[in-house]
C-alpha cells in the first residue's frame, strides 16, 4: 500500500511518498506551560531553521523546503498519513479532529520554511517553522488527551498527549500516535512550540520520540535572533 503523507498536517508544502505504511499525527500534548523566559522579548526568524540541519541523526540525508505560504486549500487537505479528518475517516472524539492539522495554530497566510531528513531505512523527519499571518491560535483542545481515527483503508490510529520539552519562552505539546496500517503497527511522535504570539515551530518524526524531542528544542534556538 502506498500512501502519501502530507508534510506537518494538511499543508500541501511537500510530500514524501511512503512505501507499505501510513503515518498519522495529531498537534495535542502536554498541559501547553510556557517554559521559563520571557516570550516578549524573543525575536525570531523561521529562515534560519535550517541552521538545525546538523542535529539530524547520524544517516539522515537533509532536504531544504520552498518557502511557502499557508492557503484555506492546504490547511483543508488530507492530514499527515493521506487521511481527512471528514468522512469516510471518523475521529473520536470528532472535536479533536483539528488536532490532526500540528501548523493550525499558524493558519492561513502562515509563511513557512524547514527542511526534511531521511535514512536509507526509509525514517523520516520533519522540520518546520512558521510565521502566522496573525496573532496565533490555541496550541491543543480541552478534552482532547487521547482520541482515535479510524478510515476505510485498513488505517486506525489513537493519538495520546505526551510531555514537550521545556524551551524558555515556548509553549510546548507533544501527541504520539500509535498506528495501525493494515495489521502493521506504526509509531509517530509530534512536538510544537509556539513562540509568542507569531512563531510555530514542528518536528514529526517516525523514530525515537527523544529525536524528535531534541530537534524541536534546536530548531528553536537555530531561528531566535
Amino acid at each position: 500500500m502506498n500512501v502519501e503523507k502530507y508534510l506537518v498536517g494538511p499543508l500541501g508544502l511537500a510530500t514524501v511518498v511512503l512505501a507499505g505504511a501510513a503515518l498519522i499525527a495529531g498537534c495535542g500534548g502536554s498541559d501547553g506551560k510556557s517554559g521559563s523566559g520571557s516570550q516578549a522579548a524573543a525575536k525570531y526568524d523561521i529562515s534560519k531553521v535550517g541552521s538545525a540541519k546538523s542535529s539530524l541523526p547520524p544517516g539522515y540525508d537533509p532536504m531544504d523546503l520552498e518557502a511557502d505560504t499557508v492557503t484555506q486549500e492546504k490547511l483543508d487537505a488530507p492530514g499527515v498519513g493521506a487521511l481527512t479528518t471528514t468522512p469516510p475517516s471518523v475521529v473520536t472524539p470528532a472535536e479533536c479532529a483539528s488536532l490532526l492539522k500540528p501548523l493550525a495554530p499558524a493558519g492561513v497566510g502562515a509563511k513557512t520554511a524547514g527542511f526534511i531528513g531521511s535514512n536509507q531505512e526509509g525514517h523520516t523527519v520533519i522540520v518546520m517553522a512558521a510565521e502566522a499571518d496573525k496573532t496565533v491560535g490555541e496550541l491543543g483542545h480541552a478534552g482532547c488527551d487521547q482520541f482515535t481515527v479510524d478510515s476505510t483503508d485498513g488505517v486506525t490510529a489513537t493519538v495520546e498527549r505526551v510531555p514537550g520539552p521545556d524551551i524558555g519562552g515556548a509553549k510546548t505539546m507533544g501527541v504520539q500516535a500509535h498506528i495501525t496500517a493494515n495489521g502493521k503497527p506504526i509509531e509517530e511522535t509530534t512536538y510544537t512550540a509556539v513562540m509568542g504570539d507569531k512563531t510555530v515551530v514542528v518536528v514529526q518524526a517516525d523514530v525515537d520520540p527523544q529525536v524528535a524531542k531534541d530537534l524541536l528544542v534546536k530548531a528553536v534556538a537555530a531561528i531566535k535572533s
